[in-house]
């Protein structure tokens, strides 16, 4: 992301957001103790906020942060802010980017039971120039990095993201690089979810004991009747699919569909299926329509 057009600050311990500061010792800066979301914002509405609400609050309940209803509250106040500037400024389209941490407190990595949450909020111009990436596909590699294992987090887009840091790193002429865990089995990519497109079904990772459980993934599960297939879990080793030519798509809830048009260097086509998620996202979400 480019340099943020607007930030503000909210504590759910107070209900003046000027009063509000990010302390040096805040939790989520020392610790990663927190969650984020970035939301997009395309004419004026939210297309996935009610699965990005849903998720921050697992996140918030697997990390055991206390009032969450208060976090969530905010978190509305948050993004209504937020839209009102993008309103003001005519932005047809942006990013919302909230982050949750916990509050400065406690003992070393022991948090304080009752700590409040602050809530750090930026808004930033959409990536420019992605309509040819989701035409005619992405080039893609695979990171050395290997994604350790906590079912505990599995799902959680908390802050601690630091295999994604050391895996964007590595990107070289890849606009994304698929991670894989300790097992060779692929699970995600720096920020995206994987889909794979065979002739038995379409078929996304599991994500069980670590990934980021997507959005955009979760609500394409749900979209069986409207797309006429299924998106189902399961194990993907990555051998199985370096040495097929199945079709690849990866997704996020900020740039949609992308069809993955090399692997490692080697060609994957674009399936039917894959074009129909676009075409679904875009008479739905406001998405790229692919001519």
């Amino acid at each position: 992301m480019s340099e943020a057009l607007y930030s503000f600050v909210l504590s759910s311990a107070s209900p003046v957001p000027a009063d509000v500061q990010l302390r040096a010792d805040n939790r989520g800066l020392a610790y990663g103790d927190g969650v984020f979301e970035t939301l997009r914002s395309v004419e004026n509405n939210i297309p996935l906020l009610t699965e990005h609400r849903k998720r921050l609050s697992k996140g918030l309940m697997a990390l055991k942060f206390a009032h969450i209803d208060r976090s969530l509250a905010l978190f509305d106040r948050a993004v209504s802010d937020a839209q009102r500037f993008i309103s003001e400024q005519s932005l047809s389209e942006a990013l919302i980017k909230i982050i949750v941490s916990r509050e400065a407190g406690g003992r070393g990595y022991m948090p304080l039971k009752t700590a409040s949450a602050i809530l750090v909020i930026q808004v930033f111009a959409p990536s420019t120039g992605v309509y040819d990436d989701y035409k005619n596909g992405v080039n893609v590699g695979v990171s050395d990095v290997v994604l350790a294992q906590q079912p505990l987090l599995a799902g959680v887009k908390h802050l601690n993201r630091l295999e994604q840091v050391l895996a964007s790193q590595r990107l070289g002429t890849h606009q994304e690089m698929l991670l894989c865990d300790a097992n060779n089995n692929v699970i995600e990519g720096t920020k995206t979810n994987l889909l794979v497109f065979t002739d038995t079904g379409v078929f996304t990772p599991r994500l069980d004991k670590n990934g980021v459980s997507g959005t955009l993934l979760r609500c394409l599960t749900q979209q069986t009747q409207s797309l006429g297939f299924s998106i189902k879990e399961r194990e993907i080793s990555l051998a199985s699919i370096q040495a097929s030519t199945v079709s690849l798509a990866l997704i996020n809830s900020a740039v949609g569909c992308w069809p993955v048009k090399t692997l490692e260097s080697k060609p994957h086509s674009i399936d039917k299926r894959c074009r129909a998620i676009q075409v679904f996202l875009s008479e739905t979400m406001h998405y790229p329509a692919v001519d």
